[in-house]
C-alpha cells in the first residue's frame, strides 16, 4: 500500500478574483488551487509556501488553515 501524502493547497484571493493553476491531462483541461505534496518533516504552511514558489515563482503569507 502506498503511504498517504498531504496536499497544501492555497487559496488566493486578490479584489474578488481567485487564483488557480490551469492544467490539462488526456481528459481536458481543469483547475487546481496552487499547492501540491507535503514532503516529511515539513510542516504545512511550509508545504504552501514552498510550492506556490515552484507553480506561480512568488512567494505567499500563509494566514490561518482554512479546510482539511
Amino acid at each position: 500500500m502506498k503511504p498517504i501524502r498531504n496536499s497544501a493547497k492555497a487559496i488566493i484571493v486578490d479584489n474578488h478574483h481567485l487564483l488557480l493553476t490551469k492544467n490539462q491531462d488526456e481528459m481536458g483541461f481543469f483547475y487546481l488551487f496552487p499547492g501540491g505534496g507535503q514532503e516529511k518533516g515539513e510542516e504545512l504552511g511550509q508545504a504552501v509556501v514552498r510550492e506556490c514558489m515552484e507553480e506561480l515563482g512568488c512567494g505567499v503569507e500563509v494566514k490561518d488553515l482554512m479546510y482539511i
